[in-house]
């Protein structure tokens, strides 16, 4: 009785032999597949991490192209205002000169009426 189990085992494994053989290889193929696709999902990872980088880089040259156009008008604008302030402070002391000359004058013809009336 053990030798006609043992005989069914053998013939059972000669039976299911073809078949293991055939899930042996398409198990090798699917693991082949499943390395070209690990390898290109890397490769498209390592690319698109190329283009952000490509695009953030891009994105920070024209930022900084921004900020130095804005520095420049910014300091156009500062230069302006001290010219505008340097010409303000100008006005003002031309304005004290006149209005000293002006007190002379006054002081002036205010001696000189008071001693042609002394007169």
């Amino acid at each position: 009785a053990e030798a006609a189990v043992q005989q069914e085992i053998d013939n059972r494994m000669r039976e299911m032999a073809p078949d293991l053989e055939e899930l042996r290889v398409e198990l090798g193929q699917l693991v082949a597949q499943n390395k070209r696709l690990s390898d290109d999902l890397r490769l498209h990872e390592e690319m698109l991490t190329a283009d952000t980088a490509a695009g953030e880089e891009a994105r920070l040259a024209e930022m900084r192209a921004s900020l130095q156009m804005e520095e420049r008008s910014l300091d156009a604008e500062v230069a302006r205002l001290r010219a505008a302030v340097d010409q303000q402070s100008g006005l003002a002391s031309l304005l004290q000169r006149l209005e000293a000359e002006l007190e002379r004058k006054k002081a002036a013809i205010s001696e000189a009426t008071l001693q042609e009336n002394q007169l």
